[in-house]
């Protein structure tokens, strides 16, 4: 039997977590200062693995949601959907021509802050394709500090 970690991140906040032993059911549930985690002695790490993804995908969707409604609104842009993937060498992308952003499933574990960074930082790429003049103006404009924000999520050690 692997172990299953003493702490959990999400959205920026460290958890403790409780193994609740469990015959088959697997569930994580999150209470006030820590997350109860529902899963058997005989299970294996895969299978905490993809509990975890899941539990993350859930919280990181119902946190992006009313980000992307509030901005898509101030920044008069649209877009017709968006998801969570698993993805090791992106925060966020997204398909100019569907209007359509996936999300990275590792922002999860960030702080509100840095998440909000990236769904303003995806519906830009909406208005300026490139990362040029134009695009760094519209974040200025609608982010102003979205430069520290990059920093503390992209070099941590030197924020």
């Amino acid at each position: 039997m692997f172990s299953i970690p003493t702490q959990l991140t999400l959205l920026g906040t460290p958890y403790r977590t409780e193994w609740i032993p469990s015959r088959k059911a697997k569930a994580i549930a999150l209470e006030d200062d820590h997350v109860n985690v529902l899963f058997p002695a005989s299970g294996t790490p895969e299978e905490w693995e993809e509990l975890l993804r899941e539990f993350y995908r859930n919280r990181l969707l119902m946190t992006v949601e009313p980000l992307l409604r509030t901005w898509a609104e101030r920044m008069r842009v649209t877009y017709r959907g968006f998801s969570v993937k698993r993805m090791h060498t992106r925060w966020g992308t997204c398909n100019i021509t569907r209007h359509f952003i996936w999300f990275s499933l590792m922002l999860a574990e960030h702080p509100v802050r840095l998440v909000e960074l990236i769904v303003v930082h995806e519906l830009c790429h909406l208005l300026e394709t490139n990362h040029n003049a134009r695009f760094k103006y519209l974040m200025s404009l609608y982010l102003p500090d979205w430069k520290e924000r990059d920093r503390e999520l992209n070099h941590p050690a030197e924020g």
